[in-house]
């Protein structure tokens, strides 16, 4: 379904989108290729619906990219049509989706809840819900990126003021709207490996996301880019880092850019953490042996990995064998978050005989946030598995390369329609043309 955008006065100027322009930023490829004017407005009127179709003036107060000048803009619109979100977080947030804090709570519209594990054991099924967008109304403010077609245009997508994240959200626009008007394409690079490498250090969470995931697509189509430096800030940055999203693709980032430095960092980390807290982590292990109530054991998974780092990755991989589904599943989260190089084999051995939905989800996600590439033949098999297949496909696309992307589309399955589009989003999104 597509809006149409008509623009008030004739439109005298050209589009402004350059279809083969290499933008060199994620936040460029995504949206600039596909918008012509990005607008900062408002909507001064919604009326009633005639045939359908709802007619609204929008007001612009300052254009922030493309050529057209004119002060208002009629919107021609489906009725009940939801506005397309825009700067969102792709495969990050594939999760969020399915959970109460995520782009539903936005929309004005009842989320649907996460699963939880006993959900997923009884069902077989994690909810997956489609990106929705905002219905428009009368005052609603913020930023509209349009497309030109012809006489019209289409709205590709609307960042509303009311969204908490949208200050963070303008701001890194502006600052990619700056450096992409660089003509040159390796100042450009330059400009934006600065930039996101100084904001993993920022106060906004958002932008610290933001600049991960840029930095993950700089490594992904721009090989060479990011250097031994480079690489060793990154991996300062995942070690300090608190949120998941910002974790893992910062060591997609950082793989893409060195494997092999990114790997002898992690396993020097590992050693030297390992050695650190060698007394401790004796003495942990022989509490968790000692504890006989499995809810215990599957609580201490998480507050490891937060106390002691990578330097407790092997004592949460001997608990993979735990004989409890949830202690194994807590050890696999916790893995996934904060360990260390020695943790893979563990996990794909693990994967490999676990019969538990839960326990087989959380060592998948783990096999992806720490990009293991020679869990691919695994996590293939497992798209078998509509209880976990879900699963597998993000884990595949956090791992990326030539073998994930295979294993993807040989695998893709034909009687699952939600999982197929899934498949099909993150082909497109996540794997560089």
């Amino acid at each position: 379904m597509r809006i149409l955008v008509v623009p008030a006065l004739l439109l005298a100027s050209a589009a402004t989108a350059e279809p083969g322009r290499a933008y060199v930023s994620e936040l460029g490829h995504r949206v600039l290729r596909t918008t012509d004017q990005i607008v900062e407005a408002s909507l001064r009127s919604v009326s009633p619906p005639f045939r359908g179709v709802v007619t609204a003036r929008l007001r612009v107060r300052e254009r922030l990219h493309g050529l057209d000048r004119n002060e208002e803009i009629v919107l021609l619109y489906v009725e009940d049509f939801l506005a397309p979100g825009a700067m969102g977080a792709s495969l990050e947030s594939y999760r969020a989706r399915s959970s109460p804090q995520g782009l539903a709570a936005a929309s004005g519209r009842a989320p649907r809840a996460a699963a939880t594990p006993r959900q997923r054991e009884t069902t077989g099924r994690t909810p997956y819900t489609e990106p929705q967008g905002v219905k428009l109304s009368e005052g609603d403010e913020g930023v509209f990126f349009l497309r030109r077609g012809g006489t019209t245009y289409s709205l590709v997508g609307f960042l509303p003021s009311v969204d908490p994240l949208a200050e963070s959200k303008r701001r890194r626009l502006r600052e990619v709207l700056d450096l992409e008007a660089e003509p040159r394409l390796d100042l450009r690079l330059d400009r934006l490996k600065r930039l996101c490498l100084d904001s993993l250090a920022d106060a906004d969470p958002w932008i610290r996301a933001n600049s991960a995931r840029e930095l993950l697509a700089l490594a992904q189509r721009y090989p060479g880019t990011l250097g031994p430096d480079d690489v060793r800030r990154m991996f300062d940055a995942r070690t300090a880092a608190r949120e998941p999203a910002v974790r893992a693709s910062l060591e997609r980032a950082i793989l893409r850019a060195d494997r092999r430095l990114g790997l002898e960092l992690a396993a020097d980390a590992e050693a030297r953490e390992s050695a650190r807290f060698a007394d401790a982590l004796q003495r942990e292990a022989k509490l968790l042996d000692a504890a006989t109530d499995p809810l215990l054991r599957a609580a201490e998974m998480s507050r490891l990995a937060r106390q002691y780092g990578l330097g407790a990755t092997r004592l949460l991989a001997e608990a993979l064998a735990d004989p409890d589904a949830d202690v194994r599943a807590e050890a696999a989260r916790a893995l996934g978050s904060t360990g260390g190089p020695s943790a893979d084999l563990p996990l794909r051995e693990a994967l490999a005989r676990e019969r538990s939905t839960t326990a087989a989800a959380a060592m998948i996600e783990a096999c992806g946030a720490l990009g293991d590439e020679e869990a691919v033949p695994i996590l293939a098999r497992r798209l078998a598995d509509r209880a976990v297949a879900r699963d597998a496909v993000l884990a595949l696309a956090r791992i990326g390369g030539d073998a994930a992307r295979r294993a993807l589309v040989e695998n893709r399955p034909a009687d699952d329609a939600e999982t197929a589009r899934l498949v099909d989003a993150l082909l497109d999104e996540e794997f560089p043309k």
